[in-house]
């Protein structure tokens, strides 16, 4: 390895053994043990690793990118929240019955969970009191709220709970904490918004039917006149022109277990109270 000479500075006494500070500066040279090419390798390799640094710091920030635009693209493409409720009603009439035919879809989209829901129910409902109460019939009522719970079997896989009202002398019945689980898995309430908590001013999850004529509607109730004296119930007033009208939900069932059905009612107003009836079926 060849060397080469660099300059270095030391001090020294002009006077050999003189006890006075006449020293003088005096450069020397030395022989460098670095050469050239060395020095050179030293540099690449510091560029060497800024590079790696820099390679490094842009693959992070390449990376980030790719997540925000990856966000940035779900969120533009998933679709808003929406809640469409279409209903298709056709009536014809009898000299004995009328009967009404209603077919009603709902659809639910949720962006948060990216759930979709859509439900859909076809049924005939006769609106006549005859061959309603296959569950049961509650003659008139009590003025205190009254829970009534019932068995039921099931032989298809999507029932419907169907409470039928029949109103006279402008009583009301008020409906309260309705209920249905099955037997071999109690906890599991099957029914959506039960105890009608989730309806401010309209049904939610509830479906009315044979309301044509109706002198006093039904509607939500809330506070003291609902079960417990708290939350919301569904009151019913309504003296249609068939005589009665109907509340209903489907739920999901298992073919061959046994479920209990409970509700709470309570039945005010003035008249005879054993001519007002509440029919309950499962359709």
């Amino acid at each position: 390895m060849s060397r080469i000479w660099k300059p270095r500075s030391v001090w020294e006494d002009e006077t050999p053994g003189s006890t006075e500070s006449n020293g003088k500066k005096t450069f020397w040279f030395y022989k460098s043990s670095k050469s050239p090419d060395h020095e050179e390798e030293e540099e690449d390799k510091k560029i060497k690793r800024i590079r790696r640094v820099l390679f490094f710091i842009a693959f992070i920030f390449g990376i980030t990118l790719l997540v925000l635009l990856a966000v940035a693209a779900y969120l533009a493409l998933a679709p808003n929240s929406s809640t469409s409720t279409t209903i298709i009603t056709t009536t014809s009439t009898t000299p004995e019955t009328s009967t009404t035919s209603e077919t009603s879809t709902t659809s639910e989209t949720s962006t948060a969970s990216e759930t979709t829901t859509t439900s859909a129910t076809a049924m005939n409902v006769a609106c006549t009191t005859s061959g309603q109460g296959t569950l049961q019939i509650v003659t008139g009522g009590s003025t205190i709220w009254t829970q009534h719970q019932l068995n039921y079997t099931a032989s298809t896989a999507s029932p419907m709970i169907m409470f039928g009202f029949q109103i006279v002398n402008s009583n009301t019945y008020y409906l309260d904490s309705v209920s249905i689980v099955d037997q071999n898995a109690p906890s599991i309430e099957l029914l959506m918004n039960p105890s009608f908590e989730n309806s401010i001013t309209i049904l939610i999850d509830w479906t009315q039917w044979c309301i044509t004529g109706c002198g006093t509607p039904s509607w939500i109730a809330s506070g003291s006149n609902c079960h417990l004296g708290i939350g919301n119930c569904f009151q019913d007033s309504c003296i249609s022109s068939s005589g009665i009208n109907f509340l209903t939900q489907p739920f999901t069932a298992s073919v061959g277990d046994t479920y209990t059905i409970s509700f709470w009612v309570r039945l005010v107003g003035a008249g005879p109270r054993p001519l007002n009836k509440l029919y309950v079926d499962i359709i």
